[in-house]
């Protein structure tokens, strides 16, 4: 038995509830298995969509055929630009580094939701189970399979 087979460690419950005692408890230690404790009882939901607020947009090329290299303003302006474009290449990875690891986020939560909504599928009665299964997450068929039994 590996701790990826919920068949053999989550019982199935009984339509009765009379193992639900033994089905929760079980139910439980299975996703503290697989760190999902707070993905089950709720208080870990998934996370917000990846935002890319505060891109700076890609500037309009500079038109450099005026350009005097002799001329110190002209210099100074060329320098402006590239300290410029230096400071939102900075930004902008750093934003889009954030956005990455929030896609991983989403994808860890869902794949944790994933695991104990298997888990759910395979230890409840098809009749319970169709009975709560447009809720959603895990974490929602969990509570009402709770306040049920």
């Amino acid at each position: 038995m590996g701790i990826y087979d919920a068949v053999a460690f989550v019982p199935k419950l009984d339509v009765t509830g009379s193992n639900f005692y033994q089905w929760n408890l079980s139910i439980k230690v299975y996703a503290t298995i697989h760190d999902a404790t707070e993905v089950l009882d709720g208080t870990k939901t998934v996370p917000e969509p990846p935002s890319y607020a505060g891109l700076i947009p890609e500037p309009a090329l500079l038109d450099i055929s005026d350009i005097d290299p002799t001329n110190t303003k002209h210099v100074d302006a060329l320098a402006k630009r590239k300290d410029f474009d230096d400071s939102r290449r900075s930004i902008n990875t750093n934003i889009e580094k954030a956005t990455e690891k929030q896609v991983e986020r989403i994808k860890y939560w869902k794949k944790l939701d994933g695991v104990l909504q298997m888990t759910l599928i395979q230890t409840l009665l098809r009749n319970v189970f169709e009975a709560v299964q447009g809720l959603g997450s895990a974490a929602a068929v969990y509570a009402e399979i709770v306040r049920r039994y």
